[in-house]
């Protein structure tokens, strides 16, 4: 058992409301829980957020933890892990007419002639029953130039798929933005399925996301 912490402080005369704040340390292999807390004096206002990390031993065809964001965009060009994009992230809470943005990355996948080549498929669907909904939509507003725009929607569920085919690397990054039009409030689960064509092997990354009240 291994126990470390840190602790930053913020000048109260800061003009920006929000702070986007980022750590980055190494574990082993093995389960690590985090926790990070804030806590404004004057108000006695706290918030806390706290998961797992989980390092899994080896190596071998995996996604990633799915990123949920207000807005992600590549720092330049040349951009080929998630630590060369701007992110704002998302505690998962949009209100209608917000873009939704994921990024996520794919390992090992096949190396076949030179190329990566894997289906992703993206699934919407309510956590629950949810009256009055008359179907599922969304539409790529943001990300690759040769995913932009595809849509997809669905009476109950709403999956959106597409294929990439891009030179080889034992790490690829991918994000989108996606307009959800008017889909009603309530909890939804949101998936990422990755299928590496050569194999034929799939590898998933979700998370809940809350639209509306």
């Amino acid at each position: 058992m291994h126990r470390d912490s840190s602790r930053q402080l913020v000048s109260a005369d800061a003009t920006e409301s929000t702070e986007i704040r980022a750590w980055r340390k190494r574990f082993g292999r093995g389960s690590t829980l985090y926790r990070v807390e804030a806590i404004e004096p004057d108000s006695l206002r706290a918030a806390r957020a706290l998961g797992e990390l989980v390092s899994l031993p080896g190596i071998g065809f995996r996604v990633s933890d799915l990123v949920l964001a207000e807005r992600v965009r590549p720092k330049s060009d040349s951009a080929v892990r998630w630590s060369d994009y701007e992110i704002e992230p998302s505690v998962g809470n949009f209100a209608h007419g917000d873009t939704v943005s994921l990024l996520w990355e794919t390992y090992w996948l096949t190396s076949d002639s030179g190329a990566n080549r894997y289906r992703i498929s993206i699934t919407l669907e309510p956590r629950e029953e949810l009256r009055g909904i008359r179907g599922l939509a969304a539409k790529i507003v943001g990300g690759f130039k040769d995913v932009v725009g595809v849509s997809a929607q669905g009476a109950r569920r709403m999956d959106l798929s597409y294929t990439r085919e891009v030179p080889e690397r034992l790490v690829q990054v991918d994000y989108v933005s996606l307009y959800l039009g008017l889909v009603p409030s309530g909890a939804y689960r949101l998936a990422v399925a990755i299928t590496d064509i050569p194999s034929r092997r799939t590898a998933i990354t979700e998370r809940d996301i809350q639209i509306g009240g």
